[in-house]
């Protein structure tokens, strides 16, 4: 064989192997977006106690407080301004007894309701097995 004969074999073979090579590498770029919301669930815990597992938002805080509309926090609420599950003393609360008991936080993402709970009933029954 020629001389150019070969080279150009070689020329061709190198621009092949060049080609499948470089569809080899190719890459793909893919995208998750997670968002997390705030939120809350405030549930009797006994007589004397709610539980609340709350998510809140950067730098938001929320109160709780009783009243007979849920308009605005009363004076002296308590505030939670981490999130998790938390415990708070029905004691705590300021309001009326026998009100709703309201949770909003200061951002505005979050209002929960709970009615009031009558003091002469058992609290509810637990769900886990006996010991």
């Amino acid at each position: 064989m020629r001389i150019r004969a070969k080279v150009a074999i070689l020329v061709i073979s190198l621009w092949c192997v060049s080609g499948i090579v470089s569809g080899a590498s190719r890459s793909a770029t893919q995208t998750l977006l997670v968002q997390i919301r705030p939120e809350a669930a405030l549930s009797y815990l006994d007589n004397e106690a709610l539980l609340l597992r709350i998510r809140l938002a950067p730098g938001a805080r929320a109160s709780i407080w009783k009243a007979q509309n849920c308009e605005k926090p009363a004076a002296g609420a308590p505030v939670v301004d981490q999130s998790g599950t938390q415990v708070v003393a029905l004691s705590v609360i300021p309001g009326p007894p026998d009100a709703l008991i309201c949770l909003t936080t200061s951002d505005g993402s979050i209002a929960v309701t709970l009615r009031a709970r009558r003091t002469n009933r058992p609290p509810p029954a637990s769900n886990l097995p006996p010991f």
